[in-house]
């Protein structure tokens, strides 16, 4: 298929659903995924985003999905390479390693690192972010633009704002890439689990807390509200009560200040499952149910009907429909193992831009990117 016909095919908003390591067990290929309204399938581009040789041994952590590109560490026998993968391109970019040895980065609880990309308008180029905790236990930033020879630290001064505003005990295990800046939950243990959202300002290259919504005395512990990008912008999904789901989205990212949150859905959890009733458009009443509890994780999936809530390992799925203001129950056939061995559900588009104009090729494959099937040109910073 012609390249410009599989990118279209990822224009609009797809599921992912991925665990956040994939080793030599993990046989199943990896398509994106499409909501239509009523099911969930693979998308129309005939290649799956990844899929695995079944003869070579790896070990990879995906630290994050952001501008159709995926950043993947992998870990198998001490390699610890960092890459860059465009998988609807086939193509992958090795990186420079950190100047921080990441070597024990899986060993580490994936809380305290954390790896980000973003678009600095100032020089027009994407860099990439790891956070972290050096040996002394102090805040470490380093940066690394790609197209260049090395990650460098942070600025002293960036760190040290970033250090006295922040206390880096805990991040959400992936961050959120909006507005061309990266942001994650921050949270300390104690003082009752409060969370707010930290944002890693590419342009400044600085950590900056941006202020969440004004809703309600319990809303900022860090179960009670996730991060999404809806339609480009930075939201939040809010679980005040059992009653309601609440979406707030960031109209002003710049301004940082909470009065440019606007809450747009408030949309009852009452559930609602396929019926023939007419009057509801073919739903029935089913039951309530609470997305907060300890006991019930759900991992959320942003597609441009609305959001799916999949329950841990695909025993359950909902829709909360953003179309008809309602929540309904997708009953899925045994034949769907999409959800099935996973921790999230990234919101994927086709890769924008190829890789190669960050590296130097390499003539033949390296055998230790054979694992990955899709990938056919390899690419190394210079």
């Amino acid at each position: 298929m012609h390249m410009s016909t599989r990118l279209a095919a990822a224009d609009e908003p797809q599921l992912l659903p991925l665990c956040n390591y994939i080793d030599a067990f993990d046989r199943k290929r990896r398509a994106a995924l499409t909501f239509d309204g009523n099911i969930i399938k693979e998308s129309d581009c005939p290649s799956p985003i990844l899929d695995y040789s079944k003869r070579d041994h790896y070990y990879v952590f995906v630290e994050f999905v952001a501008y159709g590109l995926l950043l993947l560490q992998d870990c198998w026998a001490g390699r610890n390479k960092l890459f860059l993968c465009n998988p609807l391109r086939g193509e992958v970019l090795e990186l420079p390693k950190p100047l921080q040895d990441c070597s024990k980065d899986f060993l580490l609880p994936r809380s305290l690192t954390s790896y980000g990309i973003g678009f600095d308008s100032a020089t027009n180029s994407y860099k990439i972010v790891r956070l972290g905790r050096e040996p002394r236990n102090n805040l470490e930033i380093e940066v690394y633009t790609l197209g260049t020879h090395s990650w460098r630290h942070a600025s002293p001064s960036s760190i040290r704002r970033s250090n006295n505003k922040l206390q880096l005990q805990c991040l959400s295990e992936f961050g959120l890439s909006a507005y061309g800046d990266m942001h994650w939950k921050n949270w300390e243990f104690g003082s009752d689990h409060e969370a707010r959202i930290i944002s890693f300002d590419f342009k400044n290259e600085q950590l900056n807390e941006t202020p969440l919504p004004d809703f309600g005395c319990q809303g900022k512990h860090y179960r009670r509200f996730r991060l999404i990008n809806l339609r480009g912008f930075l939201a939040v999904v809010s679980f005040q009560s059992d009653r309601h789901i609440e979406i707030w989205m960031l109209k002003d990212y710049y301004e940082k200040v909470k009065e440019t949150w606007v809450r747009e859905y408030r949309i009852s959890t009452q559930v609602w499952a396929r019926g023939s009733d007419p009057d509801h458009n073919g739903l029935f009443r089913a039951a309530n149910i609470s997305f907060w509890r300890e006991r019930q994780q759900f991992e959320i999936g942003v597609s441009s009907r609305g959001l799916l809530f999949v329950e841990a390992l695909g025993r359950q799925v909902f829709v909360l429909d953003l179309q008809r203001n309602c929540l309904w129950h997708l009953d899925c056939p045994q034949s769907y193992n999409f959800f099935k061995k996973i921790t999230i559900i990234f919101s994927y588009t086709g890769g924008v831009f190829s890789l190669r104009q960050f590296g130097n090729p390499i003539a033949k494959k390296p055998q230790k990117y054979n694992f990955l099937k899709t990938v056919h040109r390899v690419f190394v910073s210079p």
